[in-house]
């Protein structure tokens, strides 16, 4: 299907909610060239104030004022920055300039009581969406898949929880499809948007209404207070609102309220904050447990949505559950906020389930997090990865080719069949390939050693404990289980012999293991470990005592 999106301004029909995944807009999606990776991120942090306000009215009269303002806090010795001076109206009307003159993208109301949104991060939280995330989700082959089943495909279907008044999200993807700004199939069919505050949601469909191109791709969903008391988390009170034809979504997003509206410090300092910029109600900025409960609440949400899932399969007479997002993600604002959730999450879910980033110069860095329950392929390009090698002198054995290959391949037999610190490993050789293959025995796959849910936070170690057991938490792994090791065996010389091996891991005790086995396996295989010496000094002493007996 040809797009016309290289006409800048191409718009393209929307697809109805209940039709069928199509094609991407644009032709050669793998090499398109129509500008849209070529907005550059430098214009969105530093933008030419001098043009936009030669184009733009409302920002030409902000910015005056920015400067008089500047100006008169030089005259009484304050500071003089540009943060220091911020109000409203400039913040507002950069923003409107900045997405118009990008993204053709209208926002009529912004607003003095409400969140202006900055355009830089959210541009990039969306264009991390378009071009790692979802483009996991459609692989170019199996072989590059890095899940096990891609049955479901794509949906088409987007969730913001929380959209706020200005509805940014929506349109930012809206415009970025309409425009066949995407490389890979990803496409889209309606990103709904879920609200929690009336004035908000009100808002919100007039910033919609104010981009008619994009108004079919974009539907704001009221969220009632009571019903979200009673529903477990905004993730589910988010999904039960939806069309049911509308809840298989490919990624959730979120920008979580920051303050903890249960700690009255926190809920001074946002009070206090008394930066015109940074004006927002109590449900944009605050949340029970701030950032950390918010996503807290939407991670137990997706784990419950994913058991109900595995329920619905493993009994057919039940009825279908909503499964959880493919993608859930969330922008953090604190570092540390993100380094315990990214933690709490590859140890909960495995490597091969957590995406993340980050953006932003100094104080103004955000970092991004995504995960998702898809059943990965075991050299998932998402695993961790490890690779090693070393070379084995054989020279004093007086072996050919093969017979080289055969004694190396049946000292790593040896060794997996050994064990490595308490864990049973498995070895399936491949002679053809000269090629190992080593895994944990599928027995000890369920063991609860490997989950070490004392170092997640409380809220996540009581749902874990009361429902999500070991059993179900092996259906995250790969079939071949937490790891897996390829040792590939070959002859360089008459007398040496190269072993390379390459690690692909799903979960830290996976890691660990392989770590483990990454530190002895030369050892081993060389006979050169502290082990291999004793035996070698015993062997010496026995033929020593031998040679004196003999001369005796």
């Amino acid at each position: 299907m040809e797009s016309s999106h290289c006409r800048k301004r191409g718009r393209a029909s929307p697809p109805s909610v209940t039709e069928g995944p199509q094609a991407c807009l644009c032709s050669r999606p793998a090499t398109c060239s129509c500008g849209y990776f070529g907005v550059l991120f430098n214009s969105l942090v530093t933008p030419d104030f001098e043009e936009l306000a030669s184009q733009f009215p409302d920002f030409r009269k902000a910015w005056k004022e920015v400067e008089n303002a500047r100006r008169n806090a030089k005259q009484r010795g304050e500071s003089t920055s540009l943060v220091a001076s911020l109000t409203h109206s400039f913040s507002a009307a950069l923003t409107k300039a900045l997405l118009h003159v990008h993204f053709h993208v209208s926002l009529p109301r912004i607003p003095v009581n409400h969140l202006c949104p900055p355009v830089p991060n959210r541009f990039f939280y969306i264009r991390w969406i378009q071009t790692e995330l979802l483009p996991l989700l459609v692989p170019v082959s199996y072989r590059t898949s890095p899940f096990m089943s891609m049955q479901d495909q794509l949906s088409g279907i987007m969730l913001d929880i929380g959209t706020g008044a200005s509805c940014i999200y929506p349109l930012l993807f809206a415009a970025s499809h309409q425009q066949g700004h995407h490389r890979h199939k990803p496409y889209l069919r309606a990103f709904f948007a879920t609200e929690i505050d009336p004035e908000s949601v009100d808002l919100a469909r007039q910033n919609a209404q104010g981009n008619p191109e994009l108004t079919p791709f974009v539907h704001i969903v009221q969220v009632s207070m009571d019903q979200a008391r009673d529903h477990c988390g905004p993730l589910q009170c988010s999904l039960a609102h939806l069309p049911p034809e509308a809840r298989l979504v490919d990624v959730c997003i979120t920008n979580p309220p920051f303050y903890d509206s249960e700690n009255p410090s926190e809920m001074s300092q946002m009070r206090a904050d008394g930066r015109h910029r940074t004006a927002m109600t109590v449900s944009e900025g605050s949340y029970p447990g701030g950032e950390m409960g918010f996503v807290l609440d939407i991670l137990c949400d997706s784990i419950r949505a994913y058991l109900s899932s595995l329920l619905s399969f493993a009994n057919a007479g039940a009825p279908a559950s909503v499964p959880p997002p493919k993608w859930c993600s969330s922008m953090i604002g604190k570092k540390s906020s993100w380094t315990t959730l990214k933690n709490a999450l590859e140890q909960l879910l495995g490597f091969s389930h957590v995406q993340s980033t980050e953006f932003g110069p100094g104080h103004m860095t955000r970092w991004f997090l995504a995960w998702t329950f898809l059943r990965p392929h075991i050299r998932s390009p998402l695993a961790h990865t490890d690779f090693w090698s070393f070379n084995v002198d054989v020279g004093g054995l007086n072996l050919n080719n093969q017979q080289q290959i055969s004694e190396i391949a049946s000292r790593v037999q040896a060794y997996c069949e050994g064990g490595v610190q308490g864990r049973q490993l498995m070895i399936r050789w491949n002679a053809e390939r000269n090629i190992a293959i080593i895994e944990e025995q599928h027995e000890a796959l369920n063991s609860s050693a490997w989950f070490g849910d004392d170092t997640l936070p409380p809220r996540l170690q009581q749902i874990v404990h009361d429902h999500f057991s070991p059993e179900q938490r092996r259906s995250l792994l790969p079939f071949e289980g937490h790891f897996q090791i390829e040792v590939s065996i070959r002859c360089i010389s008459e007398r040496s012999v190269a072993v390379t091996a390459q690690a692909f891991s799903h979960t830290r005790y996976g890691r660990m293991t392989v770590e483990k086995l990454k530190q002895q396996m030369e050892g081993e295989i060389c006979q050169t470990n502290r082990k291999w010496r004793r035996k070698h000094q015993r062997k010496r002493a026995v033929e020593q005592d031998g040679e004196a007996m003999n001369l005796s």
